[in-house]
């Protein structure tokens, strides 16, 4: 009978892709900035899967552990990695600060001036600019230092991507 090494292959995998997205980073000369996620969010992401084996692949998929994996090879790399909060990162329009409301689908709509969003730009703009905030008033983890990027702007989130 042979043996199984799925455990293998996913660690082997699990550290291939690591390597790319870090080396991809380097060679544009980018910063590594991640969301801090929990195990309940994990949780939470893959709860309105209705099929129960989906459920457990994709958990078992190891998002968190994928993440640890790009640190950790960032940091091999002496690459500076941010990690933000993830709190309210898809829910907050840029321009007015207010909430986007999303119907069945994951296009929203800016509740104060009806700017039509996806969810996932709105999270990754949300993102970047926590990430900015956080390096402009020093709240970045110790040792981490890139004058390059402090107080740039970002002119694409002053304007709306999709127009309603």
């Amino acid at each position: 009978m042979e043996k199984l090494r799925e455990g293998k292959r996913k660690r082997d995998y699990r550290w291939k892709i690591a390597n790319l997205i870090v080396r991809e980073a380097m060679r544009i000369r980018g910063v590594m900035v991640i969301e801090r996620i929990s195990r309940e969010d994990i949780r939470v992401m893959i709860a309105r899967y209705k099929n129960r084996q989906l459920r457990h692949r994709i958990y078992q998929g190891a998002l968190k552990g994928e993440l640890n994996a790009i640190i950790d090879k960032a940091r091999e790399y002496g690459m500076p990695v941010l990690m933000v909060d993830p709190r309210n990162t898809s829910k907050i329009c840029q321009i007015h600060k207010a909430i986007i409301e999303y119907g069945e689908d994951r296009i929203g709509v800016c509740s104060k001036g009806g700017e039509k969003w996806y969810r996932e730009v709105v999270a990754l703009v949300n993102i970047y600019l926590k990430a900015l905030e956080a390096l402009y008033e020093g709240n970045a983890q110790k040792g981490f230092r890139v004058p390059s990027i402090v107080g740039a702007q970002c002119r694409w989130a002053q304007q709306p991507l999709m127009k309603p």
